[in-house]
Order: structure tokens, then sequence, then C-alpha cells
């Protein structure tokens, strides 16, 4: 991957007159440099980006934030108000639907409308038309008005053609998001193939978990403003707390400073003796409390039993948020035998154990685990509603263990463990929640296996029998030649 940009944002800024009245407009023609009738709306506010060669960046952010005048701006559509773009390359953008499509023409039309302005000739879309419509998909409506498409058809059709103009940079908004499941997962396998290939992306999604597995790096956009960027698993676990505090950055930057706080504290805890260290309910008893105040988040002492030296592997982002109504204090990885572990045997059923204190009553409450992979996918998501596990009215100064206890069938590598604390299923109210709070390895005890997906089922049957063609009643089983 060449360090040479091919797409530099430098410091833009995009600003907008707003009107009362339609007829301030003329006002501030005759008026102009003496009186001023509008209010200034500022979409972004210098906002620098990179895109290298090869690179896919994500862009996330509220409705709102800037994002698609940001990437209107990347294209061309749009002039900043200041600032500059530099592109090295042909840009292919597919934007908010129907973007660059004309109603009256028919899909056909379309195709050469828009190869033309990326620049491609009448005989190279002649090459290309095939494979844009045997990707779009849409059968005899290509030579009907697209005026009369549905939704889903019109995203087929753009972004087919997005695709297929051979770009040096794909821009994609949020459009992907009304496709069907079967398109949608053929455009990732797309976007992926883009990215083996070479091509840049810039990628803008509310879906953090797609955010995670295609993108390098993310950048947060909050009222036109970069409010955080950096590697995308840490910047999708940010902005979930980011969420969960209603958009308040000075409480966010608050609990991510607690954080990192935690994370030293926890690196202290992982370095004494795993032999010794105390069983949740153990650590319960011993562990200090403070009474939260204004609702802000504390960041006590946990006692995590996990082995693993977190510094060895930087995949797995520590992040703490929630409110702070209760909090997780403990946490451990066992074997079936009871005693605590770093690893799992694949195969084996594991237990995990978390330690909740409570810092008021809660008629009911959710407490969940994710096991998640490197790149911070969901592998397993468990939590006690989905278990219908009966939850007891949580007192002030409460203290409950909960234990998870499940087969590892997993790809033998490393994963994290989040710990999770919310109110119900259904809000982004989070009391407590710590991304990678314990790191585990999954191993197999047969060395010489090789495991090539993600899932490996703890029990299953693979049989070989020959092939009987059976006559007279047409059925059977046909030889393949």
């Amino acid at each position: 991957m060449s360090s040479e940009p091919i797409l530099k944002i430098d410091n833009i800024s995009k600003r907008y007159e707003m009107y009362q009245v339609p007829h301030h407009r003329l006002f501030q023609t005759i008026f102009a440099g003496h009186k001023q009738f509008y209010k200034e709306f500022w979409a972004l506010k210098d906002v620098s980006l990179n895109l290298n060669r090869g690179q896919c960046v994500g862009v996330v952010g509220r409705n709102g934030s800037g994002k698609s005048t940001l990437l209107q701006i990347a294209t061309g559509i749009l002039a900043p108000t200041s600032g500059t773009v530099e592109v090295n390359g042909r840009i292919s953008a597919l934007l908010e639907l129907g973007s660059g499509f004309s109603p009256e023409f028919t899909g056909r039309e379309n195709v050469y409308m828009n190869g033309s302005i990326l620049g491609l000739s009448k005989q190279q879309v002649d090459e290309k038309f095939d494979d844009i419509a045997a990707f779009a998909d849409i059968g005899d409506f290509i030579d009907q008005p697209v005026k009369i498409y549905s939704s889903g058809m019109f995203v087929r059709l753009a972004f087919s053609i997005a695709i297929n103009v051979d770009p040096d940079i794909l821009i994609i908004d949020e459009a992907l998001a009304v496709g069907d499941a079967r398109f949608s997962a053929r455009c990732m396998n797309k976007i992926r193939e883009f990215r083996e290939s070479g091509v840049s992306i810039l990628f803008v999604s509310h879906d953090t978990e797609t955010v995670k597995r295609l993108c390098d790096h993310t950048i947060v956009l909050d009222q036109g403003k970069v409010v955080n960027q950096g590697l995308s698993l840490q910047m999708a676990n940010w902005y979930i707390a980011f969420m969960t505090n209603d958009f308040d950055l000075e409480k966010t930057s608050l609990m991510e400073e607690q954080a990192n706080n935690a994370a030293k504290e926890e690196s202290d805890i992982q370095s004494d003796d795993v032999d010794n260290a105390p069983e949740p309910i153990a650590a319960i008893e011993e562990t200090k409390v403070d009474e939260p105040q204004n609702n802000m988040p504390i960041t006590p002492q946990i006692d995590v039993i996990n082995p693993i030296d977190r510094d060895q592997h930087p995949e797995f982002s520590y992040f703490r948020h929630g409110d702070g109504n209760a909090r997780i204090i403990s946490a451990g990885l066992y074997n079936k035998e009871g005693q605590p572990v770093s690893y799992a045997l694949l195969g084996e059923k594991i237990r995990f154990k978390m330690g909740v204190e409570f810092n008021t009553e809660l008629p009911y409450h959710i407490v969940g685990m994710h096991i998640r992979d490197s790149k911070g996918t969901d592998i397993i998501a468990i939590n006690t509603y989905q278990e219908r596990l009966k939850i007891p009215v949580a007192q002030i100064g409460d203290r409950l263990n909960y234990t998870f206890e499940f087969p590892i069938d997993l790809k033998p590598g490393c994963y994290s463990i989040t710990c999770t604390v919310a109110y119900d299923q259904f809000k982004m109210e989070w009391m407590d929640w710590i991304d990678s709070l314990i790191i585990f390895s999954v191993l197999d005890p047969e060395k010489s296996r090789l495991i090539f997906g993600l899932y490996y089922p703890r029990e299953l049957n693979v049989t070989v029998e020959p092939s009987v063609l059976k006559h007279g009643n047409g059925a059977g089983i046909n030889n393949v030649t």
C-alpha cells in the first residue's frame, strides 16, 4: 500500500445560509455587506481525511452529522466553502438513492449516461454492459424507466454501475442498507474483492459491525466535526459509548480517560500469581465500593482472573462506558473442574463468571457477554434475557454473580470477552459495558487437525457410501460425469 494519498481532504468546511422567509434572500442580495438576513449553518467544519491506495476508511456518525455532505464534496458534487480536495484517480460513487439517475430514462439509458459522466466511451460501456446487467439482476426492468423502480432495484443498478467502471476510489453511502440480504452479501463480497485488488474505499454506514470488518481506519463525525478517529474496532466501540451518552462528547471523553486508568489497574492485577487468584465471590467481598455521583460513571478496581498479557494483543481494545448504576467488579474464565484458565480446548465446556454490584434499586436488569474475534465480530452473544433467566430485584449495595457455561466450538485462535449490564434488551442504555475485559485462547487438542471455518461442530458425523442409481421409479442419485 502506497503512502501517497489517492484522496486528500484538507481542512474543508461547508456553510449554508438559512433564511426564515423566502424574501430575505432578495433582501440579502440588495443589502449585501450592510445587513445579514440569514443564519449560518456549518454542515462541516475543518474536516481532514486521507485515503491511501488500497485502504478502506469508514465514516460513522448520527443523522445530520455531515457524512453525506463530506462524500458529496469528495466526489465533486458540492464545492467546499473553504479547504481543498485533491483526487488522484477515477472516483465511482454510490450516494443517496437515485443520485445521478434520470427518472425518465430507462435503466439501460442511465447506464450509458453514468458511464459517460465517469469518462467511459460508448464502446467501453458496451463492453461492460452485460456485466453490469448481470450483477444488477433486475431482468427486463433494465429497459423500463427507472421512475418505476423499487428502492432495491435502484440500488442494485447503481451499485452495479459503480463497481464496473474500473474505479480507483469507490465511495459508498448508506444506500446499501435498502438492499435485500442476498444482494447485500454480494455487495460485501465485491467490496472485499476490490480491497484485495488495491481499490481505495470510503465507506459510510450506521452498521458498526460492517465498519469493523471492512475498514482499516474510521473517523467519527458529529455536528460537522471530526470528534474521534483511529482503528475501526476501537472507533466502533467508542461510537457505541458516544451514542449511549446521547452524543455528549465531554462525558464520553471522561469515560475514555477512566477506561484507560482501569486498563492500567487491571494490567497490574494480571501480573499477580494466577493460581492464588480469588474466586469471583471472594473478589466481590474484597472490592471497595464508591457511590456514584451525579449519575457519572466511576472506575472501580476489577478483579480479573485472566493471565494473558493485554499489551501483546493490541487488537483487543479495552473500553468502558455506562452510567455507573451497576458495575462489573470481577470476571474470570474457568474450565469444567472449576480451575481458572487463560485458554479453552476445542470441544470442551467453559464457564465464564462475572460479579456485578448495584448502586441503585432495579426491579429488572440484563447481564450479557460477547465473545469476539480479533476483527471485533461477535461470534457468541448471550444474555440473561435471551435465556429467560429469572432476575432478582436488585437493591442498593447488592452483589450478584452470573455464570455462563457453554461449549467452545471455535476455530483455534485468540478471542476476547466483552461484558455488559443493561436496563433492558431494547434500549441503548447501559449501566456498565467493558469491551475486551477477558482475553483468552482456543487450542485444539488434536495438533494435526486443520480448522478452516470459524466454527467447528462439537458433534458431527461424516459417512461415505457407494452411490446406487435406482431404476424404474424415476427416483435416485444421478451420477455426475
